[in-house]
């Protein structure tokens, strides 16, 4: 920071003297020569000190490491040499600062800066052959940067592409992943749904079928019953009737023993009538009169 004020110091105090700065605009008609004079010494230190403090508050807002620093400041410096020992291109201190601001820019990554108009139209009107090495030198670092800061933003634009890309595939499982969820979600749910249904509809078939059985049950206690009732009830008829049987078999034994003592007595073996009978049993037949000892002999 010291070498920029010390450098622009000795520039506004060279600057006292009248300096003439001399362009050349490349035209088809030719060139021109455009004279111009510095006579003021107070605009030339305010434009000196406003240049170090725009300088100064670049330094101090970005931030850069030590090395940017001072490859700027040597840079900054060669610029300074170069164009005092240039005779033919005198530069003022204005000029000089914001060369000095360009090289901090760029060295300090800025890829929005934009290099001192003056210098650019100078140098677009000098032809290859009147320029120095060095300009030459300084055209070909500028190209340089300017294609190597066109391939960095064309591999950022490449990297936010590829990024948004990715975003997007994300966006997209992420989406279908969701629907997925969703849609097994709601089968499930359908699921659980018909084994409610099944189960609510098996409970009430168990209902039934136990509502059924407990009728079933009854009916067959009832049958039972009646059943039970009907034979006891045949068992008290039958005996009611072998009692009625008994008592009238009972009568009739009576009956007849009453009829039986009005009947003559029967007489005993070979009594009939009171005489003797040769058998007992007059419907039996006679009994024979010989009788053949050996039925089989002649």
């Amino acid at each position: 920071m010291n070498k920029i004020r010390n450098s622009s110091g000795n520039e506004s105090s060279t600057s006292t003297i009248n300096a003439q700065l001399d362009l050349t605009e490349s035209s088809g008609e030719g060139s021109r020569k455009i004279s111009v004079k510095s006579t003021m010494l107070s605009d030339v230190k305010a434009k000196t000190n406003y240049s170090v403090n725009n300088v100064t508050r670049i330094l101090y807002s970005m931030s850069i490491i030590d090395d940017q620093k001072s490859n700027a400041l040597n840079k900054s410096e060669e610029i300074k040499s170069f164009l005092n020992k240039t005779n033919h291109h005198s530069v003022s201190s204005s000029r000089i600062t914001s060369l000095e601001t360009d090289s901090i820019r760029e060295k300090s990554g800025d890829a929005n800066f934009n290099y001192s108009s003056d210098f650019n139209s100078n140098n677009s009107t000098k032809t290859k052959k009147e320029m120095t090495a060095w300009e030459k030198w300084f055209l070909m670092k500028q190209e340089e940067i300017r294609r190597r800061k066109e391939i960095e933003r064309k591999r950022e634009r490449e990297k936010e592409k590829e990024r948004r890309y990715q975003e997007m595939l994300r966006q997209k499982k992420r989406k279908e992943s969701e629907a997925c969820v969703k849609q097994w979600l709601e089968r499930k749910k359908i699921e659980i749904q018909n084994r409610q249904e099944m189960g609510e509809a098996k409970e009430e078939r168990i209902n039934q079928g136990s509502h059924a059985f407990e009728h079933w049950v009854l009916r067959k206690y009832q049958q039972k019953k009646v059943e039970h009732l009907r034979g006891e009830y045949m068992k008290k008829k039958e005996v009611e009737e072998k009692k009625k049987k008994a008592k009238e078999s009972e009568e009739a034994v009576k009956r007849w023993m009453a009829r039986a003592k009005q009947r003559p007595q029967r007489l005993s073996y070979a009594c009939r009538g009171g005489s003797k009978v040769c058998y007992y049993d007059a419907t039996h037949p006679p009994s024979p009169t010989f009788i053949n000892p050996l039925p089989w002999q002649d």
